[in-house]
């Protein structure tokens, strides 16, 4: 997996377009998920080895991304991950295997979005304050980061598990702000 989501996290590097920098990526991670095979509503994909998540926009290996949202305090903020060996569904459209789910996005600790793709967007407005400048706060002397958490989940709303019994999931951190550097 770490070739791959490497490889995908490179191509999905944001510069003044973020959008258009996500599409290459977007399009290989579609291609590599599951297909529904449109005649059982099973999914045509067998797991070929462990089942993983990993962001890729933002990407979890350097300094905190930032996103400018302006004045838009209901922002959709778009990310992207990469899965595999999981076939992605809306929550309940999964028909027997345990190789499918769904992506969920906790923003420091909390849900605030599902997706049954890659693409996940953070919902701004879900959050207290959305502006969040990576700047040390001088009382607690943490950087002011948005923490965010990616999960894959089976579709009784159970979080999948390695084989270790730990949760399939991926962390990084994110600033927000009216415009980044």
């Amino acid at each position: 997996m770490g070739h791959r989501v490497a490889s995908l996290r490179s191509e999905a590097k944001l510069g003044a377009r973020p959008l258009l920098g996500l599409l290459p990526a977007l399009a290989l991670a579609l291609s590599a998920s599951g297909c529904d095979d449109g005649a059982t509503g099973t999914t045509g994909a067998v797991a070929s080895g462990p089942a993983s998540i990993a962001f890729v926009s933002p990407a979890g290996d350097a300094a905190p991304e930032c996103r400018a949202i302006g004045i838009d305090v209901a922002a959709r903020v778009p990310l992207l991950v990469a899965v595999e060996n999981v076939s992605l569904r809306p929550p309940l459209a999964c028909t027997g295997g345990s190789a499918c789910g769904t992506v969920r996005l906790f923003v420091d600790g909390v849900l605030n979005n599902e997706s049954a793709s890659v693409a996940i967007d953070l919902l701004a407005g879900k959050l207290a304050n959305p502006y969040h400048d990576g700047e040390v706060h001088p009382g607690t002397g943490a950087p002011d980061l948005l923490d965010l958490r990616v999960e894959l989940t089976l579709p009784a709303g159970e979080p999948f598990v390695d084989d270790a019994g730990d949760v399939l999931a991926d962390e990084v951190a994110l600033r927000l702000m009216h415009e980044c550097p």
